[in-house]
């Protein structure tokens, strides 16, 4: 168990005023390790949150390279990366945010040959990933190992997000029996979306 240094003291203080959080939720934060795939518009910003509010380790999943019809939605991006793989972006601008947590940034996206092992890595899964094939694979991974899982999604101008614990709740083949044909490139989205629900 990691301790509060006293610079992370300093920059989670507000944070540890909350009531019922203080510093053993904070420490418990610190010595957490999030798995969050998809690092894009929703997947990153959910990357952003979690490294400020002091999440001592994440994993960040993302194959491909930034385009620049991502950009709208894309916090931790910049223009200069298009064409670059996203996730070493991603790594870069949250370390210039908070350097007190530690990132491990992989270029690949969920399969078959990864998935128990990233999951087995992480106390909780963020599924921010664009297609149904890499949701299922994590969602069933996450039962195998008993870990929880954080749903989100948005098309359009809709957004879901609900969390996957196994054996108390539904997990994603039962939420989603049918699943819906997303092509990832073929949604509209407006990336304020995202952060206003």
């Amino acid at each position: 168990m990691q301790t509060l240094t006293p610079t992370e003291q300093e920059r989670y203080r507000r944070q540890m005023m909350l009531p019922g959080f203080g510093e053993a939720s904070q420490q418990r934060l610190k010595n957490a390790t999030v798995l969050v795939t998809g690092v894009g518009g929703l997947g990153g910003t959910a990357a952003l949150y979690l490294a400020v509010a002091g999440v001592g380790r994440l994993i960040l999943l993302r194959g491909g390279e930034l385009r620049l019809d991502d950009m709208n939605r894309q916090i931790l991006m910049t223009d200069d990366w298009v064409g670059q793989p996203r996730v070493f972006k991603a790594k870069e601008t949250l370390l210039n945010i908070n350097p007190d947590i530690k990132i491990d940034a992989i270029c690949e996206y969920v399969h078959p040959n990864n998935v128990d092992e990233l999951v087995q890595s992480a106390d909780v899964t963020l599924d921010c990933a664009h297609n149904f094939a890499e949701r299922d694979l994590l969602n069933a991974a996450c039962v195998r190992w008993g870990k929880p899982m954080v749903e989100a999604a948005m098309n359009d101008m809709e957004a879901y997000l609900t969390t996957i614990v196994p054996g108390l709740t539904p997990c994603l083949s039962c939420i989603f029996p049918e699943k819906p044909d997303w092509d990832k490139r073929g949604f509209g989205v407006l990336g304020c979306s995202l952060r206003g629900r």
